[in-house]
């Protein structure tokens, strides 16, 4: 579900030109999906 938000975005931005917005906002998602996983690989190694 998260995955195909993220395809509309990206095909809203392909099509509009990237909006500053729009960019934050897709940003914001991955670096919280990184920093999710990276902490759940930190646990799982301590």
């Amino acid at each position: 579900m998260a995955k195909d938000y993220f395809n509309v975005l990206k095909k809203k931005a392909e099509n509009k030109g990237v909006k500053l917005s729009t960019l934050i906002i897709v940003m914001g998602s991955v670096s919280e999906e990184v920093v999710r996983k990276v902490s759940t690989d930190v646990m799982v190694i301590h």
